[in-house]
């Protein structure tokens, strides 16, 4: 007689509780949960200084470093860029807590 698919995956998994020490293989979500503020907008270029040189960044690095930041507004009519200094709150990397500069 063949044993159902279910039974067989709960069969697997009791086998690897046991030889691993974990609970669970699929147990509830863990770690990254929370919705990251972003109080700037996220689609311009975001630059941070670094030795006296601007470098573009990810949204994620610009929120949670603790410098000098500038955000790229638009453009002139040369096409050269238009820069806004940055001067929002400094975030840890991927939480919501302020850090105080």
């Amino acid at each position: 007689m063949q044993v159902p698919h279910s039974t067989q995956y709960y069969e697997r998994l009791d086998s690897y509780e046991k030889r691993t020490g974990f609970e669970s293989v699929m147990g509830e979500k863990k770690g990254l949960t929370v919705k990251l503020i972003y109080p700037f907008p996220v689609q311009k270029c975001l630059e941070i200084e670094l030795n006296g040189v601007w470098y573009r960044v990810t949204a994620g690095e610009f929120r949670s470093y603790n410098g000098r930041r500038r955000i790229t507004i638009d453009y002139d009519e040369n096409r050269n860029p238009i820069y806004e200094e940055y001067f929002g709150p400094v975030y840890k990397e991927r939480t919501n807590y302020v850090i105080n500069k």
